[in-house]
């Protein structure tokens, strides 16, 4: 069970509750919308107040299906940057906060 997430010098860290860490260059983060919301992961540096009001604007459904492209591979010239799409309810696209 992931623990905290911190963004460190060389990468990124990722702890387990058992303090069991593994290190690497990034982190594809896949947690489930409800354990985002419940904060039980810490992330380092934190979450701003923007990312967390985007993350609580979301709700579940059945399903939820998200097309991301880029012109440009973005992570690969600035891997330590967090990344979180958000959709406000009523538009009709998606902005991300960065």
């Amino acid at each position: 069970e992931v623990s905290s997430i911190d963004i460190v010098e060389d990468g990124v860290e990722v702890c387990s509750g058992t303090a069991r860490c593994v290190r690497g260059t990034v982190c594809i983060c896949t947690l489930p919308l409800g354990v985002l919301q419940s904060s039980q992961i810490s992330f380092s540096p934190s979450l701003t107040d923007d990312r967390v009001a985007c993350l609580n604007r979301l709700g579940v459904a059945r399903y939820t299906k998200v097309w991301l492209t880029w012109e440009e591979p973005w992570w690969r010239s600035d891997p330590g940057r967090p990344f979180i799409i958000c959709v406000d309810e009523g538009d009709t696209h998606m902005s991300s906060i960065m």
